[in-house]
């Protein structure tokens, strides 16, 4: 189930945001997965949460926020911060990595051990209409979204 904090149909200015949204970056902590979508130039953003403690639900956060660089480049040296406080070794300190890059996000899959994320991560142009891009999709990556430490026993 789709967390309560998500609706992919709230509003048309919700479809709005969808438009400009060109490419996507996700990053990766041990509680969460930062999906940083932007438009080409980089000059705007927004962020969706995924949770990955909860490997039967897939809870999603959108907090509606349109942000700058500035601001994302804030967010990242936080989210770095937070993550390094939860390394066992101090002497551990390093980068948020960026996890994968895409275009955009395909959708989310349950199989047995959680949920997915599929990522399109290659495209190619085949056409534009009225001045905008048609894209088809050459390549995706699924990305397990639960954490190491929360497993799911299958045995009965």
């Amino acid at each position: 189930m789709i967390g309560s904090e998500f609706n992919i149909v709230q509003s048309k200015q919700y479809c709005f945001k969808i438009k400009w949204i060109q490419k996507v970056k996700v990053y990766k902590t041990h509680s969460n997965y930062y999906v940083i979508g932007s438009n080409n130039s980089e000059t705007k953003f927004r962020i969706l949460k995924i949770d990955r403690t909860e490997p039967l639900q897939l809870n999603i956060t959108d907090d509606r926020v349109d942000y700058t660089a500035s601001e994302i480049s804030d967010i990242l040296s936080r989210l770095q911060m937070g993550n390094n406080s939860t390394l066992m070794n101090k002497s551990q300190k390093r980068e948020l990595p960026e996890s994968y890059k895409g275009f955009g996000i395909v959708g989310f899959i349950r199989f047995m051990e959680g949920y997915y994320l599929i990522l399109i991560t290659k495209r190619s142009k085949v056409a534009e209409i009225g001045g905008h891009s048609i894209y088809k999709i050459e390549d995706t990556t699924m990305i397990n979204i639960p954490n190491s430490s929360v497993k799911i026993n299958h045995s009965r």
